[in-house]
């Protein structure tokens, strides 16, 4: 936690002795004071020479607005030292106890000359979060000094507090060197305190409240202050969310408008009862070059009809700059605070105005540190419960309907808490896996706990269940386009933090197949996708890399010989994939490489109890009667709705692809396979299309239900 009122000048009396370690500065003993020597001591800025005269102990400007400096917070300073060449020669950590009264002497220099003296202040996260002090070395030039995240340590970053202080002198052999540095903030700190919450607009309940940035944060920022660039560099992947709130349905009684029994987040601070209040330390952010709002408040809920989430109300957050007109496109400066609702002091809510949301205008209070600020208020005042992170975007990813492993990611909250991660009861097609490290043998959890960072990896089962639209003769379903549009399943992983309550949620999202009426009353689901092709992960379009199609193989072997029964069943073989692939000898020459090699994937439908549901099931390429049957159920599709897009609800690509059916010919006649067309009137093909096996074409998985 840090005190908010912070807004302190320090003078440092440097002295330097030329050394490359980081080591500590000594304290010089009184009456000692030698030529050429360089010393630092903590001084309270003086308000005014009067006072300076009559013997008073300086004061800071935050105390002159009744907030005092505790400098209790800063849990350590180090001082780098510059040469004339702009070259760091000396690096030292002043062994600083927040005593003011402690001089440190640093020695003398190797020669006279100009110097530039940088500090930086740490607390007891910045230093691990930045990499202090070991992110400048004797030898960096001073232009290229900057405070470079550690992403290992980004769940740290919104409690990292940080000064940054610089000067140049000259120093003299012949004087006895006193150096002035002013420390002061280098990042931003944004507050956000809340009443009156909407609970039910649009008549859904609002399940989460979200406080977003309108881009993604930075990763560095230059200690020496570049006003060219004031905002730094680097993007943080999956850093707009500022905070996030978890609504539950007790905090809110039955027909109120707003939730008013939301339960109390920290006992540090006292806040007005039914608010929320939370606050965090940025690096400075430039503004949206487009006028994307800067600040933006969502209450977000669910869309029952889509089975995804929905934003149900967005506030933008706006800025009246004095003698200005408002505007929402606003940068967020270093040593500035931005405060959405006024809170005055920790220790009480007199003069407390939180922001209501029972309106539309949400105005935001922009101070300077030194300048403006006249708060009392530990900072961050709530802290931040663990978080799930993942790789994927997941309001716009939709897994594939075939299984699949995820790896997500736990950040612990701060300060640290126990947490657990919890999968909501009767979702039995999500499952985390606990693999042993010693033996290998693998467990399925439905909740797993920690107090620490942790990848937590999760099997996602098939998706692949009787959804009939289409019959071997028309449509029977009058809304098919959007029954396969939508056929979609979703589970919410619940991520609770010890004391803090709900921390967040995640939405996994899973297709289910399409169902295909089969050949022989034989039905089957088809994948999402054709092999080789991904959804992406943060938009969750489609995706058709280059040398997705492959060649069907086996090219030293007559096709009847592929079989374990050595010979060719016509019938079979044209009408049933899944016994193409089971019959297929794996042991032949060939195999390896093949399309059926790379294709068939086991079925995957695992209950807690590690038991596979779907073991006798396999994912395999569609036999020749089969193919006809997709291209059959696509064309009775686009007979029906002929403004349907059949490539973007399908992912089918025009042309031909394989079948799992080869041709069978003469020893020496070409070793064919047939093709089929994934769409398109039948007229227009040849039926029995047969391709040399070397071509590379489109391939598309499928399944057989459990039932029916």
């Amino acid at each position: 936690m840090k005190n908010i009122k912070t807004a302190y000048r320090i003078f440092l009396l440097l002295s330097i002795c030329l050394l490359a370690a980081c080591n500590k500065a000594e304290m010089p003993q009184a009456g000692q004071e030698r030529t050429g020597e360089v010393v630092i001591s903590f001084v309270p800025r003086q308000h005014d020479s009067g006072q300076a005269a009559a013997g008073q102990k300086g004061i800071t400007r935050s105390q002159l607005s009744g907030a005092e400096v505790d400098y209790r917070n800063v849990a350590a300073v180090y001082l780098y030292v510059f040469d004339a060449t702009n070259t760091c020669v000396l690096v030292k950590d002043l062994g600083w106890n927040g005593d003011l009264s402690k001089e440190y002497v640093l020695g003398q220099l190797s020669g006279e000359g100009q110097y530039t003296f940088l500090a930086v202040g740490v607390d007891d996260r910045s230093g691990s979060v930045y990499q202090f002090p070991d992110a400048i070395k004797v030898g960096t030039k001073l232009a290229d000094c900057q405070a470079k995240l550690d992403e290992a340590q980004r769940t740290f970053m919104p409690n990292a507090d940080l000064y940054v202080g610089v000067t140049t002198t000259q120093i003299q052999a012949a004087n006895y060197n006193r150096v002035e540095v002013e420390l002061k903030r280098k990042v931003a700190g944004v507050i956000v305190y809340l009443q009156n919450i909407p609970c039910q607009p649009e008549g859904v309940f609002v399940k989460r409240l979200e406080v977003n940035l309108h881009t993604n944060q930075h990763t560095a920022l230059p200690l020496i202050r570049n006003e060219a660039n004031p905002y730094g560099s680097g993007v943080l992947n999956d850093s707009r969310l500022l905070f996030s709130y978890a609504f539950e349905e007790s905090e809110r009684t039955e027909g109120s408008d707003i939730f008013d029994r939301l339960k109390p987040r920290t006992d540090d601070i006292k806040v007005i009862e039914n608010t929320l209040f939370f606050g965090a330390f940025m690096l400075p952010l430039e503004a949206s070059a487009t006028g994307t709002p800067t600040l933006s408040i969502t209450l977000i809920g669910d869309d029952a009809v889509n089975h995804t989430e929905k934003v149900l109300k967005t506030y933008e957050v706006r800025y009246k700059q004095a003698g200005g007109a408002p505007t929402t496109a606003y940068p967020i400066k270093e040593n500035c605070l931005y405060s959405i609702g006024k809170k005055v002091t920790g220790s009480s809510t007199d003069g407390d105005k939180p922001m209501d949301l029972s309106g539309n205008i949400i105005e935001i209070i922009v101070q300077d540190y030194d300048e403006d600020y006249k708060g009392d208020v530990e900072f961050p005042p709530v802290s931040q419960p663990a978080y799930i992170r993942t790789d994927f975007n997941p309001e716009k990813y939709i897994f594939n309907c075939i299984s699949a492993t995820e790896v997500i990611h736990i950040d612990p909250s701060y300060p640290v808490h126990p947490w657990k991660l919890t999968i909501p009861e009767g979702v039995d097609w999500i499952h985390i896996v606990d693999r042993n490290a010693t033996d290998g043998t693998v467990k399925y959890l439905h909740s797993i706990s920690g107090t620490e960072k942790m990848d937590v990896e999760l099997l996602i089962n098939d998706h692949v269940v009787y959804r009939p639209t289409v019959s071997t003769t028309e449509v029977t379903d009058p809304d098919a386009i959007n029954t396969i549009k939508n056929d979609i399943r979703t589970a919410n992983l619940q991520l609770h933090t010890s004391t803090l309550g709900l921390g967040n949620t995640m939405p996994i999202r899973q297709y289910n197949a399409i169902t295909c009426a089969g050949y022989q009353d034989k039905p089957f689901g088809l994948s999402r996708l054709d092999y080789g092709c991904y959804f992406d992960r943060q938009t969750g379009k489609a995706v058709r890399p280059e040398g997705c199609k492959i060649q069907w193989g086996f090219f030293k072997t007559d096709i009847q010989y592929i079989f374990l029964n050595g010979s060719w069943e016509y019938e079979t073989y044209v009408a049933d994939g899944e016994y193409n692939f089971k019959d297929v000898d794996r042991e032949r020459d060939g195999y390896i490489g093949s399309l059926i090699e790379k294709t068939i994937k086991e079925g995957i439908e695992t209950d807690h109890n590690g038991n596979n549901n779907a073991a006798e099931k396999i994912w395999f390429v569609p036999a020749y009667q089969e193919q006809w049957n997709i291209q059959f159920t696509t064309q009775k599709l686009k007979d029906k709705f002929p403004a349907i897009d059949i490539p973007e609800l399908t992912n089918l690509e025009t042309g031909w692809y394989w079948t799992s059916s080869g041709c069978y010919g003469p020893s020496g006649t070409p070793r064919d396979s047939y093709a089929v067309p994934a769409y398109g009137s039948r007229a227009e093909y040849e039926v029995l299309h047969k391709v040399d096996r070397k071509t590379t074409l489109n391939v598309r998985q499928a399944r057989r239900f459990i039932t029916p």
